[in-house]
């Protein structure tokens, strides 16, 4: 965040229906669901956001300009604009649903978000978002400055042209990648750089994590 303080964000930690995924993101005592701020020198911390479900990707453009990726529940994955102090709504407000049934038990906003801080982006179901930057190269010269997303369910590169006055997302464009992506950075030449997921579990993958380059193709 600057020379003497870091944002952590955290999750949930627990499954829908348990009681800190139902209690805790909207308890200011507890640090779950939250964005935190650590100071490095005193190592004290103070809760930077609350509301969050599952954040999976934190990117700092600059200290007015902070937006983070998360896991929603069935297709409310979201893209945020992180403001101090603010609250994103979980669990209470939330344009996903659960799992088994046609709307979230626990929305009290009618799938509107009303009365707390919309996401600027909400994907629909099977999507899986992981991690994110915001693009500083001349390398891929159209992409500039665009909010590059990665997906683990929808195996994509989503890459969306953000209008910095209205805060909002104007364009989005998805390349299919094909492999669960884990990981994103922009290397120092401009090319982009990912990490696959290793599979496994309920998906009946094994794959082995690849690190995979994205490069303009040769003249």
């Amino acid at each position: 965040f600057d020379d003497n303080n870091i944002l952590l964000s955290t999750g949930n930690f627990g499954g829908d229906g348990y009681y800190s995924s139902l209690i805790f993101p909207q308890d200011l005592k507890n640090d779950y669901g939250k964005i935190i701020q650590i100071n490095l020198d005193n190592l004290s911390s103070e809760i930077f956001s609350y509301g969050h479900r599952n954040p999976q990707g934190l990117f700092l453009l600059d200290k007015k300009n902070i937006f983070s990726t998360e896991h929603g529940p069935k297709g409310g994955d979201e893209l945020n604009f992180i403001l101090k102090g603010k609250n994103y709504g979980w669990p209470i407000a939330t344009f996903g649903t659960d799992y088994f049934i046609k709307y979230s038990k626990t929305d009290i906003t009618n799938n509107s978000h009303n009365g707390f801080e919309k996401p600027i982006y909400s994907w629909g179901d099977k999507w899986g978002i992981s991690q994110l930057i915001v693009y500083k190269s001349n390398y891929f010269n159209k992409w500039k400055e665009n909010i590059i997303t990665t997906s683990l369910v929808g195996e994509t590169l989503t890459r969306m042209i953000y209008d910095k006055d209205k805060k909002s997302i104007i364009y989005v464009e998805n390349i299919p990648i094909g492999k669960r992506i884990r990981d994103i950075i922009e290397a120092p030449n401009g090319e982009i750089v990912l990490l696959t997921d290793q599979q496994g579990g309920y998906d009946g993958y094994n794959s082995v994590p690849e690190i995979i380059f994205l490069s303009k193709k040769p003249n």
